[in-house]
């Protein structure tokens, strides 16, 4: 079975080797699961900020599959991307309703080998992506 429809763990520490857009010098993160639900929150392993939400990306957009460089891929120990799995960060709105999640700056996970990147892709998947549709349901 893929990571991409497991859910391998409640908690799992990541190493980013290159950090997160904006906190590069934070290397280590907690990723945890909030239940059965898509989200999850991404915090600093050992202080209390960078801290973020992110959704389960193929929860939020169905069929969600970027393609990693062979470099991005080595970076996080993946052969296949069948061994990713991906996260969208959410920006969290006052109106919940127009909460959205950055689809085009995905955190690519590999749990079996605690590796982590956050990614910029060179395709069409947009910056903000809203998680809810009109009548206030997930997407």
């Amino acid at each position: 079975m893929s990571s991409r429809t497991e859910r391998p763990h409640k908690e799992a520490l990541l190493r980013f080797p290159l950090g997160i857009l904006g906190f590069e010098d934070v290397n280590e993160y907690v990723l945890q699961s909030r239940g059965e639900s898509p989200v999850w929150e991404l915090c600093a392993a050992d202080k209390d900020y960078p801290r973020f939400i992110v959704f389960a990306a193929e929860s939020i957009a169905a069929g969600y599959r970027p393609e990693l460089s062979r470099e991005t891929m080595a970076r996080l120990g993946a052969i296949s991307g069948e061994e990713l799995t991906y996260f969208a960060v959410a920006v969290i709105s006052k109106d919940i309703g127009k909460t959205t999640v950055n689809l085009r700056s995905p955190v690519a996970v590999n749990f079996s080998a605690g590796l982590a990147a956050q990614v910029v892709l060179e395709n069409d998947y947009p910056m903000r992506y809203p998680i809810f549709k009109e009548d206030g349901g997930l997407d």
